[in-house]
């Protein structure tokens, strides 16, 4: 897979992504790799951390790395493009220029771009003239006219090409809450395609008392102002000029001086802060981070909310305050913000609560038995930090679970029945349809989320036993072929044929997408138990992965985004999903009779 992307932001974005979900287990682990400006932005992000999120921020000031680790990598040279090509292993490359104009991502496009195995994913906005936007272009066309000119090549476009909207820029309703909150009198839109700007007008000027103009290229306007706004003068806070790097000590010494000095509450960026102390000297990204440290670490500042590369200069009150907090355990919403500090999403924490009055903080990983083992010591610390002591949930987070085995399962095989938890016994059951290395999905499984997982009856001590044909019973695999025979032609698959038994005897058991479904052969069920001399059940478990998954397959193929994953709701036999934007509710209503059609489930918009 290629990935171009915009050097500075949208391609550290997409690598965070993919990060994160490889963290996680929601995607399997891949080789990634970072190349042409974008290795550059991401060394520059590294050297200025006190501008990122503080997580992020934290990993830098620890020595250790953001982008990458030992799946994502950078490119260095040639030579490792040409190796990346010619191997084998499935790998996804990062790399501008995000239009395919120029840089490497053009010439891995060239090198990819023949090859239908191969997944080519236009993350942002494409230029009218910019081979991105002749390659979107192409999927309306057929497949023998899909050229695309890469440099001064003509590049036939086998593979697969998505249009994925990772947009940086604010989208209408962001706009139009932007000019509510501001209240400004007029406001001009100048920039954007004609038909878009009336839309976003006509939507903005609704419920505002306002007024809003479109104009056209060299119309003008004059405006008078009639109660100018006065800049505020303000003298900076002058240097103690003393020369050498501030120690903690020396930071109440520096809050006194810009309080003595500044008439009202203001925040200093953390350069500015270090001008104040040590005079005129331009710091290096070192310095900066030290002085970042300092600040958190005192009791002096606190960052804005905002902008957390900000500090403002409490008051005695606030500070004296603090003080008193640091004697006992931390503020609550203290100590919460400074849970999802040191337990970022990546680590499975999924919620956080409190019991106050005894100071404990209940934390909810994913999957907890692991979790304690893996941040045992961080959980010490942040014990030592808060003065709240920490308890771990018991119970494994279900979805997660679900989540984690369906990303380790390989194309073309499926989950023919709900992953069951035995909560008392500590481990999984599941059933899987297709062909799989199943040793090794459970030993990740194990890794992740430190219980065991049974695949298809193969748990010790409850074996299934021998089921064979009986007097008057046609043999097992003859039946198997029927069945085969029967249901090839019928609009619902038969996803899985078994033999089972129970306390009544053996019996074949059929799983459809759905009883519901499996409900409707009623009759040719029965005549095939005539004829084999075997009786047939259906399985009662509904096949909730392909359900979900034609679900979303239906609503996308039809132009309708979703805004998460379509929700399944086993009792009430209904699968929910929500809409990313506006949808043509005829389509939806088509789509929701073909879905019942297909899966007996009904399919309802939140």
């Amino acid at each position: 897979m290629l990935i171009p992307a915009f050097a500075l932001g949208r391609a550290q974005e997409v690598v965070l992504i993919l990060k994160r979900a490889m963290n996680s287990g929601r995607l399997p682990r891949f080789k990634v790799y970072v190349d042409g400006m974008v290795r550059e932005i991401c060394r520059m992000y590294c050297l200025n951390p006190n501008y990122l999120r503080s997580n992020l921020a934290k990993r830098i000031w620890s020595d250790k790395e953001v982008f990458f680790n030992d799946w994502i990598q950078p490119v260095t040279n040639q030579s490792m493009r040409e190796t990346i090509i010619e191997d084998s292993e499935p790998c996804c490359i990062i790399s501008s220029s995000g239009m395919l104009n120029g840089g490497p991502s053009q010439w891995y496009a060239e090198k990819l771009a023949g090859d239908q195995k191969n997944f080519i994913a236009i993350t942002g906005y494409q230029d009218e003239e910019a081979p991105g936007r002749r390659l979107l272009e192409l999927l309306d066309s057929p497949v023998e006219d899909r050229v695309i000119q890469l440099g001064d090549r003509q590049i036939p476009v086998k593979c697969r090409v998505e249009n994925y909207g990772l947009s940086a820029h604010a989208d209408k309703f962001q706009l139009i809450g932007l000019v509510h909150s501001l209240s400004p009198r007029q406001v001009f839109l100048v920039h954007g395609q004609q038909e878009t700007m009336t839309n976003l007008g006509k939507d903005m000027q609704l419920d505002y008392w306002g007024k809003i103009y479109l104009p056209a290229n060299g119309e003008s306007y004059d405006i008078q102002l009639t109660k100018r706004r006065k800049q505020l003068a303000r003298m900076p806070v002058p240097s103690l000029r003393k020369g050498y790097f501030p120690e903690g000590a020396d930071m109440e010494e520096l809050w006194r001086h810009i309080l003595k000095h500044e008439d009202r509450r203001r925040p200093y960026s953390a350069e500015e802060l270090f001008a104040i102390w040590y005079g005129k000297q331009t710091p290096v990204p070192r310095q900066i981070s030290r002085m970042t440290e300092l600040i958190l670490e005192s009791d002096y500042f606190e960052p804005d909310n905002r902008r957390p590369f900000l500090y403002y200069p409490l008051s005695q009150q606030e500070v004296e305050q603090r003080r008193k907090e640091s004697e006992g355990p931390m503020e609550v919403n203290r100590m919460f913000a400074l849970l999802e500090e040191f337990f970022p999403p990546e680590t499975g924490l999924y919620k956080k609560g409190a019991r106050h009055d005894e100071k404990i903080a209940l934390l909810y990983f994913n999957f907890p038995k692991t979790a304690y083992k893996t941040y045992e010591q961080r959980l010490r610390e942040f014990e030592a930090v808060t003065g709240w002591k920490t308890e771990i949930n018991q119970e494994c987070n279900l979805e997660a679970a679900e989540d984690l085995l369906l990303s380790l399962l390989p194309p073309g095989t499926y989950l023919s029945g709900k992953l069951s938890y035995y909560r008392l016994k500590g481990y999984f059951k599941v059933s899987i349809e297709g062909d799989a290395d199943y040793e090794s999905i459970k030993q990740r499984f194990l890794e992740v989320t430190g219980l065991e997982l049974f695949i298809n009856d193969e748990l010790q001590g409850e074996p299934a036993g021998p089921v064979s044909a009986q007097p008057g019973q046609m043999e097992q695999n003859k039946v198997f072929m029927l069945l085969d025979e029967v249901f090839a032609d019928k609009p619902h698959r038969l996803y899985k044929k078994g033999l089972k038994r129970d306390g009544t005897g053996s019996y074949v058991e059929l799983s459809f997408i759905s009883p519901e479904i499996g409900a409707q052969y009623s009759d040719v069920i029965k005549q095939l138990e005539e004829k084999t001399g075997w009786t047939m059940r259906i399985n009662p478990n509904p096949n909730q992965n392909e359900i979900i998954k034609l679900a979303r397959r239906l609503m996308e193929g039809n132009g309708l985004r979703l805004k998460r994953n379509p929700g399944f709701y086993q009792t009430e036999k209904v699968v929910r999903v929500t809409p990313a934007g506006e949808w043509e509710q005829e389509i939806f209503e088509k789509l929701r009779d073909e879905f019942i059609r297909r899966t007996g489930y009904s399919l309802l918009n939140d």
